[in-house]
């Protein structure tokens, strides 16, 4: 499509694959007859987005009424075989991960359907988030959509009351990292067929895509595609506009390049792939793409801060206002004393955060206060690499450093430098296997709230430690 946008072209190849599987379904109903019982023919991940590429495979499944009984199932069956095989025949192939219609699993009922999506949600285990990444962008093709819909308003509330799968879900989708380096070099890919390339897919579009579908997630927002989920999304109490703005350029630039360069492919009769060579961009090109996978970077940061959980955690993060903006939250002190008396609670750790901005601009400065006694408890990850942990206990303006925000402004142990109004000297340099950690300064609590506008007494989220993980709910 001359002169569209990625966004443009990613509807018109949705709206081809789309109507092949209209008129698919017409020829089963005109060969079979009408399907016994109401159904609906739902797609799933880019299909359901509205993001297709000439590189897509399908994502599809079937929602079928629970009137169905088991002599329906040769219909649906028959169904599933023909429109999957039938879009594999135009070049919407099958999908590797057998994430399909044609796999029985996904051509159930719908009260199967929704037990599918409320297990997802309350056991977060590695397959069901990765289930999650797929079937929560889903979309009526054909059919009734009233059993969607049914689904739809259920799994949105659990989901938006799930602190516990939102943390999985945000951890799952950190996995696609952006592949910059400490000094904002690219990090390319060094295996032997896509050697000296960036993937743009799954390192640049992909970690958007997540994104955005936590926002929507965290706020109840039915929007599927991922242009409209960041747009609805922004100001929101997950998401800034001046965020929301960043990432759709983002994602705008690296669509566009991504797509400009399986068009070269395919005019030079070439496979089309999602790997470019950085070598064939312009400076400017280079500079803007830098800079876009540093908008994604920065988001994903936030987002991590927000939801420090892991499998099997027992902590649950109380803030107020903006869940991936937390520096704007602000509780009183005192309500440690309140919480302390809840039922199953056994550690309750204040911590305040300043940050510059919330991911409105490139240069992200965080600060984490923290008492420090509870500095083990709260990052027990942390390894310091240089200085030492007794030199900051010690010093009370005293900072551990992590070791990206060091490369970056090129601080050693002993040098003085200042952000937020907060002026720190670094007692230490840190490293985590947590990425976020190695991006802020860790300071004391009393010296971060004093320098900060808000004084003491005010925290913005309480780290609380349950007994168990049932107790998180």
């Amino acid at each position: 499509i001359a002169g569209g946008s990625a966004e443009h072209v990613g509807r018109a190849i949705t709206a081809v694959s789309s109507a092949l599987t209209r008129r698919l379904i017409g020829f089963v109903e005109e060969d079979s007859g009408p399907a016994p019982v109401p159904f609906a023919w739902i797609a799933a991940g880019s299909q359901a987005r509205h993001e297709q590429s000439s590189h897509s495979d399908q994502d599809n499944g079937l929602i079928i009424s629970d009137q169905m009984t088991a002599a329906d199932e040769a219909w649906f069956r028959r169904l599933a075989d023909f429109v999957c095989d039938g879009l594999d025949a135009c070049g919407f192939i099958h999908c590797p991960g057998d994430a399909m219609a044609k796999n029985p699993q996904w051509r159930q009922p719908e009260k199967v359907w929704l037990e599918y999506f409320k297990k997802w949600i309350n056991t977060p285990e590695p397959m069901a988030l990765m289930l999650s990444s797929i079937f929560f962008d889903i979309r009526v093709i054909h059919g009734d959509k009233s059993l969607l819909k049914n689904i739809r308003s259920e799994i949105s509330t659990l989901a938006k009351n799930n602190q516990l799968f939102l943390g999985h879900m945000t951890a799952n989708a950190l996995q696609h990292r952006t592949p910059l380096g400490f000094f904002r070099d690219f990090v390319l890919d060094d295996d032997d067929q896509h050697k000296d390339s960036l993937d743009l897919k799954h390192k640049g579009i992909v970690p958007i895509i997540d994104l955005a579908r936590i926002y929507a997630l965290a706020e109840g927002i039915d929007a599927v595609n991922t242009i409209e989920r960041l747009e609805k999304a922004a100001g929101t109490a997950s998401l800034s506009r001046d965020g929301a703005e960043n990432l759709l350029d983002a994602y705008d630039f690296i669509s566009r390049l991504r797509m400009e360069h399986q068009v070269e492919q395919i005019r030079r009769g070439e496979e089309a792939d999602n790997y470019l060579p950085p070598k064939q961009l312009s400076r400017p090109e280079r500079t803007h793409l830098k800079a876009a996978f540093k908008v994604v970077q920065t988001m994903q940061e936030a987002v991590s801060e927000a939801t420090r959980i892991q499998a099997a955690d027992t902590t649950l993060v109380v803030y107020r206002e903006n869940r991936f903006c937390p520096q704007t939250s602000r509780l009183p002190e005192f309500y440690e004393d309140e919480i302390r008396r809840i039922p199953g609670v056994r550690e309750i750790i204040p911590v305040k955060i300043t940050v510059n901005n919330c991911g409105a601009s490139l240069d992200v400065i965080t600060f984490r206060g923290v008492p420090p006694v509870h500095l083990a408890s709260y990052a027990p990850e942390l390894q310091i690499i240089e200085g030492s942990y007794e030199a900051w206990r010690k010093r009370d303006d005293g900072a551990l450093v992590g070791k990206q925000l060091a490369a970056k402004r090129g601080l050693r142990t002993g040098d003085t430098f200042e952000a937020v109004g907060v002026r720190v000297v670094v007692s230490g340099i840190i490293d985590s296997p947590l990425s976020g950690d190695n991006s802020v300064a860790f300071v004391h609590l009393p010296f971060l709230q004093q320098a900060s506008r808000h004084g003491l007494g005010v925290v913005t989220q309480f780290n609380v430690r349950v007994e168990t993980a049932e107790d998180l709910e």
